[in-house]
């Protein structure tokens, strides 16, 4: 269990809870009891399916504190946590001699799926992750919770882009840069890109973007059948049909996985 006993982690841990208290000023809705309960719970998930040797609370501290408690909410979730760690571990248990390489998140959102995959990187052979979300906001909140990497020369790098507007043949990828005390703007190719992972297909069509990936492209997906979210404009009724648009040259494994309110659906194979 991560220790947050020690001072120095109590003072920041009550300086994230008033933090949280202050954005629930205009909803009482959340008692002081509560956003303590969400917030231990937050740290020990991470500590159950993130924390290695590079990864320090104090790192996931800084995370917390600067991501808006609306967004911590949904995007540490135990249902968020728990399918990306099955993601791995099916990864592990069935890529085989394959490996991750140059790897695409789309969909990338805070990044909590990096530092789960780094946490087996050698078993998976990643060389290099990037994080792809349309919501400017996201690169800083994914760079800040995978500092760890980002700070070796980008082996994880977020960047903001849509998804559906992307030629994934020759991937030119923007983002900001701090130069000489200046913040801007540069681009750079991301070439191989050996697997792409997108674990939000049920945000947008297959087809939207499926057509420009190159063939033997690994392709890593879920969606689900979560029918009433309202975000939801691309779910699928049961794994067969998501196998179906998917439409994979060949798939190495197929799998579902109950939770509470839904069915998440995996699929792994190359394009």
């Amino acid at each position: 269990m991560i220790d947050i006993d020690t001072e120095y982690l109590l003072r920041r841990y009550n300086k994230i809870i008033l933090m949280w208290i202050n954005e629930q000023d205009k909803d009482k809705s959340l008692d002081l009891k509560t956003l303590q309960d969400q917030l231990t719970q937050f740290i020990l998930r991470y500590e159950q399916y993130v924390t290695t040797e590079r990864v320090s609370v104090e790192k996931y501290f800084n995370f917390l504190e600067q991501t808006p408690y609306p967004i911590l909410k949904d995007a540490l979730s135990a249902g968020q946590f728990e399918s990306k760690a099955w993601l791995r571990e099916e990864l592990l248990a069935n890529l085989g001699p394959k490996k991750l390489g140059q790897t695409l998140i789309l969909g990338g959102w805070v990044g909590l799926l990096g530092p789960i995959l780094f946490q087996r990187e050698s078993e998976l052979g990643i060389e290099r992750i990037f994080s792809m979300d349309k919501d400017p906001n996201c690169t800083r909140y994914a760079d800040l919770l995978n500092t760890p990497w980002l700070i070796q020369d980008w082996k994880y790098k977020a960047f903001c882009a849509d998804a559906t507007q992307i030629d994934y043949s020759h991937l030119i990828a923007t983002t900001t840069q701090l130069i000489d005390n200046e913040r801007k703007e540069i681009d750079f190719e991301i070439d191989p890109l050996d697997t792409i992972i997108n674990t939000s297909c049920e945000h947008f069509p297959l087809e939207s973007w499926l057509s420009s990936v190159k063939k033997g492209t690994l392709l890593i997906l879920q969606s689900n059948n979560f029918h009433e979210h309202p975000e939801h404009t691309s779910t699928h009724k049961d794994l067969e049909s998501f196998q179906k648009d998917a439409n994979l040259s060949k798939v190495i494994y197929a799998a579902e996985k109950a939770l509470p309110k839904y069915k998440r659906f995996l699929l792994i194979g190359q394009k």
